[in-house]
């Protein structure tokens, strides 16, 4: 799983046993060592059973993004390639969250990416 970070935009990109995992309604984790001495800094991708369909919860040393299992089955069993949603965070400023399916680099060898997506713009 990948973790874009850009001013109030989040984009988690997973490949396709990720994806798999989630539309099982199991969690995706991926960690980053920040060095000797300090803690790891933890993503997360999970499913929960309320009704909201995305949410994003800031934790000790990390960021655990969720989405409701009904939204995980349905993406995980479809073409579909994307989840996006838009959270308010008050003071007209909202929070843009993205999953994606993660497809092969156009111009890489296919075998450095062997878990990616087809890419539909590949001949």
């Amino acid at each position: 799983m990948k973790l874009r970070i850009q001013g109030n935009s989040l984009r988690l990109r997973l490949t396709q046993p990720e994806v798999q995992l989630i539309g099982e309604l199991e969690t995706v984790q991926e960690s980053m060592e920040l060095g000797s001495g300090s803690p790891d800094f933890t993503y997360s991708l999970y499913v929960h059973t309320e009704n909201q369909s995305v949410q994003v919860q800031h934790q000790s040393h990390g960021i655990r993004v969720s989405i409701s299992a009904e939204l995980a089955q349905n993406w995980a069993s479809t073409d579909q390639v994307g989840i996006e949603e838009h959270i308010t965070l008050g003071n007209d400023k909202e929070l843009q969250v993205l999953i994606e399916k993660d497809f092969r680099c156009l111009h890489r060898n296919n075998k450095e990416e062997p878990h990616q997506f087809p890419n539909p713009a590949a001949s």
